[in-house]
């Protein structure tokens, strides 16, 4: 970090079009954020197509900093006029030797984010005076705000009136990725190329279930399964027409062997090969699934030729290890294979037989706020091309009615021109300009990943890789929505353009959103678990908390270490207060009534959350 950028306020105000630095964990989870104006990233005109692409407002600026070099407050100086010269410099001096004990009270714990990531392990903490600082930190973590809109001009001109939100846009990026299945592949000599352009998307809000505006995808979805077969039918009964005919061709030749040994005719003409029936061993194609078990899944896999949408409105599929989201060998295999990494599968055409290939499986599942308050645990497999897009409430509009079928139609030239492309075997890869502007982006995503904490350091660590493949999903739809008749090989830098703008203007907003009260020290989310745990077995009336409570109800998920740390952040914020010992001799704590003022979620056994 160069030096304009650690002492802002030293520096004259710079021009809004700047790229700043992305402060992720600056801000703790669940505070309001600070002036996003001015906080906005906004790429060069030498390098972005489209200015407003890159104005989407930072939710997590950088704090402000202290009004001199020193991180001094200069108001000491105004109190004491009328003292002298040296007497002033003295005790200036020695204020900025030794800051000030409660100067955290004034910034409201973020910099004690920042500072942790860098190793200080309870510097910034706020303390007990500023009872408003800690109750943001802890108890407003799970506030999910709606996802912002896309650009308009993200989706082809035929599509995009149609599809104006967020997770209308995804949905049909992550529909068309599975409709163009492994038969759209990559060259693999790129950086950081997977072969794999699946997406996942991530619908977050308070229940679980599926908006409106995912209903013309889901629709055109179905309807490209139906085309599937129908195809598969007509493919059938001509085979069976076939094999009847073959039958009937092979009763007659059995009949002129008959005759012929009983005339005494010596030689007969060859037996006709028999038809063989190649359609009675190809299962119903299957493109859809939905809210499978998972069994059905791995059974959609191995006869599946071509790739897969699974939409779940209960869980996520891709992401294992909370809630109800222990389903680690689906979520294994779909990550794998959203990887690029071919999977043994049932070979459908051999009995007994195994096949390796290569599955594009599609993902729109659901997790609700609190489940993101634990995604933590998930690792950059499980993030990997995943769209989070956040909604507040089950109120949409009503999708507009010729959406479906449109969609379909596209859908559908899609897999023409998958198939022509395939044939000629030539792989999709980017111009030199789009490499130039890909690899431009990729730089600013992973200056950020540095300063923020996973998951969100994952999620900027893989962003990168999500607009190489919403290019790919692009460049396909635009000449399928425009009925070309064959597929360019290359794809140009107005692609991948149109891809930054949709990854910077909404999805990072919106993965900002979901994984930033997920992405703090652990402390602060082990003293947020504890927090949940005194609301609910301690009162106004009855405050006292014991410790041998806390490490007896999270021995199994905490250490005892980890829990002292995160009591000792409580003790230091103010919302714990040492106490005469319990009955049994332990350490005791004051609960502060702060803490009953607002609820958390039951983040220690939560009943919506049941395991699976």
């Amino acid at each position: 970090m160069d030096e304009d950028s650690k002492t802002p306020d030293n520096q004259p105000e710079r021009p809004s079009s700047e790229n700043l630095k992305v402060e992720e964990n600056s801000r703790a989870p669940g505070m309001p954020a600070a002036d996003v104006g001015s906080a906005a990233q906004h790429p060069s005109t030498e390098t972005w197509e489209h200015p407003e692409s890159s104005a989407e407002a930072s939710p997590d600026a950088p704090p402000s900093q202290a009004s001199d070099a020193d991180g001094k407050p200069k108001t000491s100086n105004k109190a004491k006029a009328g003292a002298e010269a040296g007497t002033k410099n003295k005790k200036a001096n020695k204020g900025r030797s030794k800051p000030p004990q409660k100067r955290a009270n004034a910034k409201s714990a973020d910099e004690g984010a920042a500072k942790e990531q860098g190793g200080t392990e309870d510097a910034g903490s706020a303390s007990s005076g500023n009872a408003d600082g800690p109750m943001q930190v802890y108890l407003q973590g799970c506030k999910v705000d709606p996802a912002p809109l896309p650009p308009v001009r993200t989706l082809p001109p035929q599509l995009a009136p149609l599809f104006p939100d967020l997770l209308s846009v995804a949905a049909v990026l992550a529909t068309t990725a599975a409709a163009a299945g492994h038969g759209l592949y990559f060259d693999r000599t790129e950086s950081d190329g997977n072969g794999s352009p699946a997406l996942r998307v991530a619908v977050v809000g308070k229940d679980r279930y599926l908006p409106q505006s995912l209903m013309p995808a889901m629709e055109a979805a179905y309807a490209l399964e139906r085309l599937d077969i129908e195809r598969w039918a007509a493919e059938k009964e001509k085979a069976a027409v076939m094999v009847g005919i073959d039958a009937a061709r092979q009763r007659t030749y059995q009949q002129l062997v008959s005759s012929a040994v009983l005339l005494g005719i010596a030689e007969m003409a060859g037996a006709p090969v028999p038809v063989k029936d190649a359609m009675a061993a190809l299962p119903r194609p299957q493109f859809v699934l939905r809210d499978p078990v998972q069994g059905h899944v791995k059974r959609a896999l191995d006869v599946a030729r071509g790739g897969l949408l699974l939409i779940d409105g209960r869980r996520l599929p891709t992401v294992s290890g909370f809630g109800i989201n222990y389903d680690d060998i689906t979520a294994d295999i779909v990550n794998s294979s959203a990887a690029g990494c071919p999977l043994a599968l049932s070979d459908s055409r051999l009995a007994g037989a195994v096949d390796l290939r290569c599955i594009v499986v599609s993902v729109i599942g659901t997790i609700t706020d609190i489940d993101a308050l634990s995604l933590h645990k998930a690792e950059v497999a499980m993030l990997t091309g995943t769209v989070f897009v956040p909604t507040d409430g089950r109120a949409a509009d009503s999708p507009t009615v010729d959406a479906a079928a449109v969609l379909t139609q596209s859908l559908a030239r899609v897999r023409k021109l998958v198939d022509s492309a395939q044939k000629l075997g030539v792989p999709l890869k980017l111009s030199r300009a789009a490499r130039k502007a890909e690899e431009q982006a990729k730089a600013k995503f992973s200056r950020s990943a540095t300063e923020v904490l996973p998951p969100l350091k994952h999620y900027y660590g893989v962003a990168a890789d999500l607009v190489r493949r919403i290019a790919y999903v692009l460049h396909l739809l635009d000449h399928a929505a425009a009925q070309a008749d064959r597929l360019p090989a290359e794809v140009d830098r107005g692609v991948i353009l149109r891809a930054v703008a949709l990854v910077e203007r909404a999805i990072m907003p919106a993965a900002r959103n979901t994984l930033a009260p997920s992405s703090v020290a652990p402390e602060v989310r082990d003293a947020r678990r504890i927090l949940s745990f005194i609301q609910q077995y301690t009162s106004q009336q009855h405050p006292k908390l014991a410790r041998r409570d806390v490490v007896r109800i999270f021995q199994r998920t905490l250490t005892v270490s980890a829990i002292d740390r995160a009591i000792r952040r409580l003790v230091d914020d103010g919302l714990l207060t040492q106490s005469d010992s319990d009955a049994g001799g332990g350490q005791a704590f004051q609960v502060n009534d702060a803490v009953f003022l607002a609820s958390l979620p039951d983040l220690v056994s939560d009943p919506r959350r049941p395991r699976q």
